[in-house]
């Protein structure tokens, strides 16, 4: 059999973000928000998913911005823009790429909120 090694290892890295909101009248909200994160270096030989490693720290940025009304205590609509800024992306073994690459990824996200009864809420959400 084989034996186990577990090494630990401490990354710190900078993680800021930021919400923005204003409300130009009572049932109106407008919102940008921004937040970083990562995904430290991945380490794996196990069975087939040799090649899944990597020496490097994969970093997103996202940025949303929006807008969400308020029809009533029962109904709101939400639709904002995204875009996400992948630095260093591994895209794996199912990618043609053994490198990291950038890439960007970005879209419009609509939503509505509907509360029909206390403790009941309902939430359909549309992406492209």
């Amino acid at each position: 059999g084989q034996t186990g090694k577990t090494i630990k290892d401490r990354y710190n890295q900078w993680n800021p973000a930021l919400n923005v909101g204003y409300k130009p009248i009572k049932d109106w909200l407008f919102y940008f928000n921004y937040q970083r994160s990562y995904i430290p270096p991945q380490f794996s030989n196990i069975g087939s998913f040799v090649g899944t490693s990597t020496d490097y720290f994969q970093i997103f940025n996202v940025m949303e911005g929006g807008s969400r009304y308020y029809f009533n205590n029962q109904v709101s609509f939400n639709a904002n823009y995204f875009v996400i800024f992948a630095n260093n992306y591994f895209t794996g073994r199912y990618g043609d790429n053994k490198e990291p690459v950038n890439a960007r990824s970005q879209g419009v996200e609509l939503e509505l909120y509907y509360t029909p009864i206390r403790g009941l809420n309902l939430h359909a959400a549309y992406t492209f």
